[in-house]
């Protein structure tokens, strides 16, 4: 798998990878030979997952739910110490200021909300909002980029500055404020003219630009109002067309005229449209042509 350089892979590449390639392989190993038992125990012990039972019978809920979260060392290694919040993984007092400082600054700009009931109803509406997601009828790459987006992993300047302390903070697209989810896609100058230009409007849920969570929480709501899973279609392809036009400025110094990228979006989104359809109707008519063959007579044409 090293020669397929899967750090240089794009996203559809690595699931391509994963799906494709590293699943297959096994697969097809164990379908013809019979493995060892020492190779069994070691599959065993790669694919080893924490004891869920144990581990919600000694913490509570929430801590539970943590832990599982800590990946599991496929090398067999020991567990060690890293604090996160410093790039050698050593606590110090500077780090640890820091880190509370950018989490203050994010509850600043509106991302927290209060504790409490509130806080768990609105993380259950976001594990909704992710599903409903997943199941959308758009590309794969534009599911990725949302769910980057939901989880606050968009690498916008904002976000990679106050993980990393590289790169400033600013957006290098108008240069007027901190380069946001919110703001890259809302409130930038190219992304309000885009915005102006577009043939689906969200006005109904204009309040809720500043928390991106909450605006694709009301976005996902519109699934009843009239043709509603295509606005939220065309909206996907307008939100991925803003962030392409974003990076051509950023590492190609490319500006994207507003009109264009609505235009582009339109165009991509009623060409996926047209394919997925017609691959449905093919799918629909050759279930029908296997449906309507006619009875099966059994003759006996034995001979005596």
């Amino acid at each position: 798998m090293a020669s397929w350089k899967n750090k240089m892979l794009s996203n559809a590449g690595k699931e391509v990878l994963l799906k494709a390639i590293t699943m297959a392989l096994p697969m097809y190993a164990m379908s013809c030979f019979k493995l060892p038992g020492k190779l069994c125990k070691d599959i065993s012990a790669m694919m080893a997952r924490w004891n869920r039972p144990l581990i919600f019978s000694t913490f509570n809920g929430k801590d539970a739910k943590e832990i599982l979260k800590i990946p599991i060392s496929v090398a067999g290694r020991a567990d060690s110490n890293y604090w996160i919040a410093s790039n050698n993984g050593n606590y110090t007092v500077k780090s640890a200021y820091k880190m509370l400082e950018g989490e203050e600054k994010t509850t600043n700009i509106g991302r927290g909300v209060a504790r409490g009931q509130g806080e768990t109803n609105f993380n259950g509406q976001k594990e909704k909002d992710r599903s409903k997601m997943w199941r959308m009828d758009i590309k794969g790459k534009h599911k990725t980029c949302l769910w980057k987006c939901l989880n606050q992993a968009l690498p916008v300047n904002e976000l990679i500055y106050y993980g990393t302390r590289m790169r400033e903070p600013i957006c290098q697209v108008c240069g007027a404020g901190e380069e946001t989810i919110e703001h890259l896609f809302f409130f930038c100058n190219p992304a309000k003219e885009v915005w102006k230009f577009a043939p689906v409007q969200w006005d109904g849920i204009a309040d809720s630009r500043g928390n991106f969570n909450k605006w694709w929480s009301g976005l996902m709501e519109a699934t009843s109002r009239n043709k509603g899973h295509q606005h939220q279609a065309l909206t996907v392809n307008i939100l991925w067309q803003l962030w392409k036009a974003r990076n051509e400025k950023v590492f190609n110094n490319k500006c994207r005229n507003p009109f264009d990228i609505v235009q582009k979006a339109h165009l991509e989104w009623i060409e996926y449209t047209e394919v997925t359809s017609r691959e449905k109707r093919v799918s629909s008519q050759e279930t029908s042509a296997s449906d309507e063959e006619g009875p099966c007579h059994i003759l006996d044409t034995a001979t005596r």
